[in-house]
Order: C-alpha cells, then sequence, then structure tokens
C-alpha cells in the first residue's frame, strides 16, 4: 500500500495485510520493484486522484500485463506514457463505486462487515471530540498532515 503519510499507510496496511511504502520517505517505484523482485505490482489501485500524476506513477509500478483500477478523481489532466503502457500491455479501468454494488448500499455492507467483526475499524479512527469540540474536530480531520488523523469522530452529547 501506498500513501504519503507514513502513520496512516502503516496503520491501514495492517489491517488489510498489506506492504506499506511511505512516498515521503522513498521512492514508491523502487519500493515496489524490491518487493516484487523487479516484476512489478499485478493489481493496482489509484484510489487519489487530486493534483498529482499518480496514474502515471500506477503505470510505472505495474508489472508486464498488469492491471490498474482508477477511482481517484483527477483534477488536473494527467500525463501517462501511452507506448509504455501499450508495449508493457496494462490495462487500465476507470471505476466510480461510490453508492451500491448491485442492490445493496456499500455504506449497508460495510456496517454488515463490522457486525460481524470482519472488520475493525477502530485503529482508523484516531480521534474522538464531543459535541461541543466540533469545530476542533473538523480542524484535526482537515490539517491530517500535522495531526496524523484518519477519521475523526464527533460524539453527540
Amino acid at each position: 500500500m501506498v500513501g504519503r503519510h507514513k502513520a496512516a499507510v502503516e496503520t491501514v496496511a495492517g489491517l488489510v495485510n498489506a506492504v506499506p511504502v511511505s512516498s515521503s520517505d522513498q521512492d514508491p517505484v523502487q519500493a515496489i520493484n524490491d518487493w516484487t523482485n523487479g516484476r512489478g505490482a499485478d493489481v493496482i489501485y489509484e484510489c487519489v486522484g487530486g493534483t498529482e500524476q499518480t496514474l502515471a506513477l500506477a503505470m510505472e509500478m505495474a508489472r508486464q500485463g498488469g492491471w490498474i483500477g482508477v477511482e481517484g478523481v483527477h483534477t488536473r489532466l494527467q500525463s501517462i506514457n501511452t507506448i509504455n503502457a501499450l508495449l508493457r500491455e496494462l490495462t487500465v479501468t476507470w471505476f466510480y463505486s461510490h453508492g451500491r454494488r448491485g442492490e445493496r448500499a456499500e455504506y449497508e455492507i460495510a456496517l454488515d462487515l463490522m457486525t460481524k467483526n470482519k472488520i475493525k475499524p477502530d485503529r482508523l479512527i484516531t480521534h474522538h471530540f464531543p459535541i461541543e469540540k466540533i469545530s476542533e474536530a473538523f480542524s484535526v480531520a482537515n490539517n491530517n498532515t500535522a495531526t496524523g488523523s484518519i477519521k475523526v469522530v464527533v460524539v453527540p452529547s
């Protein structure tokens, strides 16, 4: 799992049994190549989007014939090497998964998994605030780089 914020990457990687790679202190392409003995990743989910060239980075990390699923919403044009993607036979698929999986809402599925203890979200919740400190809670959530927040919970009185 690759991400910029080391603490968050390590926490989430631990939840899903993945190798954490913090792009703030290592080259993610090199880290993936080291971990796969130079092969590259079989499957990559690009869930960041934003303004960085994360699609190009995902393509660099993929193996020959690898698959990249793009969910991140990019707010700037992405520059990709289409010749390299062609020669390496990469498959890139975009998907929009917020909402429903067939007849079930994704939130319903997530709640069901938590109820059955198949997902334990406790480690994702890094901060708790009473409703009286909601402004501080939003500040902590908004400044996740400085605060290390992943999920911030506001508890009603």
